[in-house]
């Protein structure tokens, strides 16, 4: 994200040195963790800025060139090539410019490896909406699968949170009780003469991550982890918990970022609701 600013210090100095227009033209597209934002732009010979393309978004530009005859240093003739001033596109705040870059990373890679569509496991972190939002916004709510899974410390006021904030996003919700499964497995275990120490939150997660890749192997589409890079440096995810799934939308966005990235997008519509952020 900081490169942009860098990048256009970087061309100015070099136009003045020149004494030449310089146009730079930037992919627009990505692969894996690697993003290419576009905004492909043209600098004259003192190095200010005449073209902008938009950020994010291909396409094909055009540019007016304007040729008057000139006299070189070693009086020579010559003609001098110079851009005419054309369209500024509009800086984008770091909140939009890293949200845009999160869905199209996501597009990017399930459409080169042709995935179906995503699974999200849903709940009330942020990290959880945050990813299904992401999802929605790339790929469409027709390619997008979400499952929420309940337990019994799961309340009937979040649970219908949830549901609220998937129909705005056009969603249907898949809601699974997995009260049966952990009480399957803690029959198992006494069966077998082990204490009843399995039925904490390890055995949850696990009975989680298991449903979850579960449904996404029957739907044939990809599961999407909540891991975000803050919790993964500090060894706070779990590798049966935000860590389950195919692909982190989140994996190199920090805590603190999360909580913008949450408002930047309440800000074009709200989707969470603002007592949870």
């Amino acid at each position: 994200m900081e490169k942009v600013n860098v990048r256009e210090a970087l061309l100015h100095k070099r136009a003045l040195e020149v004494n030449l227009p310089i146009l730079y033209v930037n992919y627009m597209g990505a692969q894996d963790e690697l993003v290419y934002e576009g905004g492909s732009f043209v600098v004259d010979h003192r190095g200010v800025k005449v073209f902008q393309a938009p950020w994010y978004k291909a396409g094909l530009y055009y540019l007016d060139l304007s040729a008057h005859s000139a006299i070189t240093l070693r009086g020579e003739k010559a003609y001098l090539i110079e851009p005419l001033a054309g369209t500024l596109g509009p800086n984008l705040s770091t909140e939009s410019r890293l949200y845009q870059a999160l869905v199209m990373g996501l597009r990017d890679y399930v459409e080169k490896n042709q995935f179906k569509g995503v699974l999200v496991a849903l709940n009330t972190s942020l990290e959880s909406l945050l990813t299904f939002i992401i999802a929605v916004d790339a790929l469409g709510a027709n390619r997008v699968k979400a499952a929420l899974m309940l337990d019994e410390q799961t309340s009937k006021a979040d649970s219908d949170t949830l549901v609220t904030i998937s129909n705005r996003l056009k969603v249907m919700i898949e809601q699974v009780d997995i009260e049966p499964m952990m009480l399957a497995y803690q029959v198992m275990a006494l069966l077998e003469g082990k204490k009843k120490q399995s039925s904490g939150p390890k055995l949850k997660a696990r009975i989680k991550t298991l449903t979850l890749m579960t449904m996404a192997s029957s739907l044939g589409v990809m599961a999407l982890s909540n891991a975000n890079k803050s919790e993964m440096a500090l060894g706070c995810t779990t590798l049966y918990g935000g860590m389950s799934g195919s692909f982190s939308v989140l994996k190199d966005i920090f805590k603190s970022q999360i909580f913008s990235l949450c408002q930047y997008r309440n800000s074009i519509k709200q989707i969470i609701p603002p007592d949870w952020l």
